[in-house]
């Protein structure tokens, strides 16, 4: 009880540090490249909360993830936890493609914006193909992307299939903008280990 207080606590502050940086960054118009402030404000706050929370993660297959240029990695999701190991462990700068309605969160919201992650309205055609084209872009700037192709979360590891209308977004990122970029397909196993996997990358046909 304890323990998950201090957690909640812990969350609550260290979102205001990182997210307060990374709007005042943006508004200095420091530009977004590999490696940079904007980064930072993600993976610190990541590795952070997975340490309070003592959750160690265990990866495999980060050796088979390409090096040279973006990559589009592609997880199911069972949990915040996916997002924070992701975020602390994959290699290279990362945004992920994510649900506009975590915009709506006050500071955490204008911060992802700010740092270049991409929030899709999965409900509205012409907003959602906006977006894609942000992700495009994105990528082409040496950026890697994380999407969750299954457009919910699940409970397991295993893939379901979820209402269309739901998944429509990332499955585009996941092929329409990114044909000449590598794709690796990742696994997250129970969130309170944060265990996962990236399979051989492959590129598109």
């Amino acid at each position: 009880m304890i323990r998950s207080l201090w957690l909640g606590l812990f969350i609550v502050v260290t979102t205001a540090i990182h997210g307060t940086v990374a709007i005042v960054v943006a508004l200095l118009r420091i530009k977004r490249r590999p490696n940079d402030v904007y980064d930072w404000s993600t993976v610190d706050w990541s590795r952070g909360i997975l340490q309070v929370a003592g959750t160690p993660v265990l990866a495999s297959g980060l050796e088979l993830v390409p090096r040279e240029g973006p990559v589009v990695f592609a997880s199911n999701h069972t949990s915040m936890f996916d997002i924070w190991a992701l975020s602390a462990t994959l290699p290279g700068s990362t945004r992920f493609v994510a649900k506009q309605e975590l915009g709506r969160i006050p500071l955490l919201g204008p911060a992802m914006r700010r740092a270049g992650h991409i929030l899709i309205d999965r409900f509205n055609r012409a907003r959602a193909f906006e977006a894609y084209d942000q992700a495009a872009a994105t990528i082409r700037s040496g950026i890697s992307a994380i999407v969750f192709p299954e457009g919910t979360r699940s409970r397991t590891r295993r893939s379901h299939s979820p209402s269309p209308r739901r998944s429509r977004s990332s499955r585009y990122t996941w092929t329409a903008p990114t044909r000449s970029s590598p794709r690796a397909p990742c696994a997250s196993g129970p969130s309170r280990s944060a265990c996962w996997w990236v399979s051989r990358s492959r590129r598109p046909a």
